[in-house]
């Protein structure tokens, strides 16, 4: 039997779905590495916020429930994926969300801060960035583009990756600092 939101919660929910969202859409696309996947993934997340709405304990933070359900739709979506072998390892995962709940929570991480690690990342490493995320291209078809080996482009790439990730840490810490 399916339950109803009163128009009180209905309204409760709006507002906090609305300020959740780009923490939870940014924290999905950062592990969901093609456009269209993320699009549904985040379908499937929206429609269980909203069916496990009246669960939700309101003395916490709606946005790391809302990760919290986030992480474990997308574990459902990778295993049902299981074979692409682009996908980051469990562990990962779990520490991606936690660290993403943290910055949403104390520094107010925003797509304009991963834009900016990103941007730290220049010449032939971010033109590697764009289409791997962008494009969705494997490193075969980004080494023939860029003339390089894929083994080249997987370095290049962890390389990369690796800028923007000790970007966003140090955001974190700054983020923390009193």
């Amino acid at each position: 039997m399916e339950r109803h939101l009163t128009d009180d919660k209905q309204s409760e929910f709006t507002t906090l779905w609305s300020n959740a969202y780009p923490v939870v859409a940014a924290y999905t696309a950062s592990l969901v590495s093609d456009h269209h996947q993320t699009e549904e993934v985040l379908s499937r997340i929206a429609i269980t916020v909203v069916r496990k709405f009246e669960q939700y304990d309101p003395s916490r933070s709606f946005k790391a429930w809302a990760i919290g359900i986030a992480r474990y739709e997308i574990l459902k979506f990778r295993r049902e994926r299981a074979r692409d072998r682009h996908l980051f390892a469990q562990d990962l995962l779990e520490t991606i969300g936690d660290r993403c709940v943290v910055l949403s929570e104390e520094s107010a991480f925003s797509g304009a801060t991963l834009k900016e690690c990103v941007g730290k990342v220049q010449g032939r490493s971010a033109a590697a960035l764009t289409m791997c995320y962008g494009e969705n291209l494997r490193s075969a078809e980004i080494g023939r583009r860029l003339r390089m080996s894929s083994g080249a482009v997987r370095t290049m790439l962890h390389r990369a990756r690796d800028v923007v990730r000790r970007c966003l840490e140090q955001k974190k810490k700054e983020a923390v600092r009193p």
